[in-house]
């Protein structure tokens, strides 16, 4: 449980850059109000993430990781033009 914690702690650290730098700074393609919501989104999905293994749900956690995983391919997407 500790591992999953730290992993989570991870990766939310990177999306922590959103409130770092402005992401206009270094995206081409002008869609920084769409990056912005991924972001959110991100932040709720993390939230949910760590309640889903807080409570041992490893099921819903692993529908959760997928959300936040799915995000973070959208924003790559967007941002890097993948």
């Amino acid at each position: 449980k500790d591992d999953i914690k730290d992993g989570i702690e991870m990766v939310e650290s990177s999306n922590a850059i959103f409130k770092r730098v402005n992401v206009a700074d270094f995206m081409k393609n002008n869609k920084v109000a769409v990056a912005n919501n991924i972001n959110k989104n991100m932040s709720k999905d993390f939230k949910q993430l760590k309640e889903a293994v807080a409570a041992g749900k490893y099921t819903e956690a692993t529908r959760q990781y997928g959300q936040v995983l799915s995000q973070c391919i959208a924003c790559h997407t967007i941002i890097r033009g993948w």
